[in-house]
């Protein structure tokens, strides 16, 4: 590269051997040495981060578990948006009438969670279909919200390291 920079082949014939020392690339550092693969010393400490990760994915799998049955055995907020129709009627009147009497029993079995009570509905004939298609849901990060959730800002500080895709308090 840089012999085609500053002169011709031709005048390099010559002195091909002088200059091909001159021109290779100087490392100024120590090469890292390759930690060899083989022989005692390597199996043993593999095997030791090979348990110690094991151990910390059971841990974190353990701990993901739990947090995913806390969140579906616990009562959720409401998810239902009371803004609109049909559920911005007083609570004595209209969807809570029928809420009240035919399905409480069964938001309570599922504890409010959005998608089982979205489903309870679509299943209420009395209703007509009003809910299933005017009524509006909160969003899915406030219905999941636990029920005695007082500010939104709870959404944002759950826990991170755990894998339940945000099932979890």
């Amino acid at each position: 590269m840089l012999h085609r920079l500053f002169a011709s082949g031709a005048d390099l014939r010559g002195c091909h051997m002088a200059l091909s020392s001159t021109l290779t690339q100087r490392r100024y550092w120590a090469k890292p040495k390759k930690r060899p693969k083989v022989g005692q010393g390597f199996h043993e400490k593999a095997q030791k981060w090979r348990d110690e990760y094991l151990l910390d994915r059971h841990r974190v799998l353990a701990d993901s578990l739990r947090a995913y049955v806390e969140f579906s055995a616990s009562k959720r907020a409401e998810p239902w948006d009371t803004r609109f129709r049909p559920f911005d009627r007083v609570e004595k009147d209209g969807v809570y009438v029928l809420m009240r009497y035919l399905m409480e029993d069964k938001f309570q079995l599922c504890n409010y969670h959005h998608r089982p009570v979205k489903r309870l509905f679509c299943n209420v004939g009395l209703l007509g279909p009003q809910v299933t298609t005017r009524a509006r849901w909160k969003p899915y990060r406030y219905a999941t919200n636990p029920a005695t959730a007082v500010k939104a800002d709870r959404i944002f500080q759950k826990d991170k390291t755990l894998y339940t895709h945000g099932h979890n308090d």
